[in-house]
């Protein structure tokens, strides 16, 4: 799941870059009633899905908040500390659940979720829930460098954009040609953009996360 997490999509709404704020993800204090109704909704979610026999606890292996959204991944255990016997039976990686979740109307929501996630199945989660990409940034942890590559031209740069789109949200800044760059992670759909195939990625740029389209970008060796 570690190695997995690391190529984790991010969904495309991302908050507004301008506010530092507003991107801060943090990670409530145990004991927290904010901490208790996140957890409290993910194991509504196991009891449903798995239907143990008994008490279901949780081994958090992380929790980022951002706003009115959360990134849950745990591990599903009975009360003597063993993995969830119903949860073991059927796990075939590193057994543990990722969960999305949106507070809405006051209540956390499960709007996302895969139990021992070793695939890209929830590569899709950008464009079917929308969650901030910071979110996500700060749960992985992991990046990559790269150099840009940029279309030729008197001023070439490269856009680094609010939506992995060419078309919806809006250009944040321009990223000259040549600049180093850190990515965190990219999207598994594979899309054409100026005659080249490539892939979304999320970009920080001077402090500014975004957007940027892969086959205009060289990995640093």
């Amino acid at each position: 799941m570690r190695a997995f997490l690391l190529l984790l999509i991010l969904a495309p709404g991302l908050l507004t870059p301008h506010s530092a704020a507003a991107q801060r993800v943090r990670t409530p204090a145990h004991g927290t009633a904010e901490r208790r109704a996140i957890l409290d909704a993910a194991r509504a979610l196991v009891r449903e899905r798995l239907q143990p026999a008994g008490p279901v606890e949780f081994n958090v292996r992380s929790l980022g908040v951002l706003n009115d959204w959360a990134l849950l991944t745990v591990e599903p255990r009975a009360p003597i500390g063993a993995l969830l016997p119903e949860f073991e039976a059927t796990c075939q990686c590193d057994c543990e659940i990722v969960t999305l979740l949106q507070r809405r109307s006051g209540r956390w929501t499960v709007v996302g979720d895969h139990f021992d996630p070793c695939d890209a199945a929830v590569y899709d989660w950008p464009s079917t829930h929308g969650a901030p990409g910071a979110l996500f940034a700060h749960s992985i942890g992991g990046v990559w460098e790269a150099y840009v590559r940029a279309s030729e031209g008197d001023d070439p740069w490269l856009a680094l954009r609010s939506e992995p789109s060419v078309s919806r949200g809006t250009r944040l800044a321009r990223i000259p040609d040549g600049t180093r760059v850190e990515a965190s992670f990219c999207q598994s759909d594979e899309v054409e953009v100026e005659g080249r195939r490539g892939h979304w990625c999320y970009v920080h740029y001077q402090g500014r996360g975004g957007w940027a389209f892969d086959a205009f970008l060289d990995r640093a060796e």
